[in-house]
């Protein structure tokens, strides 16, 4: 688990800002998160943040977790 991750886990986003050189993560309990992007000695650099994928993700244990089968054996 990254350290953003633990940072976020259970808390819902109020808002996402960009300026080209931070991300900054607002929560609804006022939490904010700057994430800014460097190069390899440290150095903010300028970027542009775009949405590589979206979608759900899924979380079960088997098939029998995500399918209705009636009959079916667990």
């Amino acid at each position: 688990m990254t350290d953003l991750t633990r940072q976020l886990q259970g808390r819902e986003i109020a808002a996402v800002l960009c300026n080209g050189t931070v991300v900054l993560i607002q929560t609804i309990d006022g939490r904010e998160i700057a994430i800014k992007w460097v190069d390899e000695s440290g150095e903010v650099i300028k970027g542009k943040p775009v949405v590589g994928s979206k979608g759900f993700r899924v979380n079960a244990r088997s098939l029998s977790d995500l399918l209705y089968l009636p009959g079916a054996v667990n």
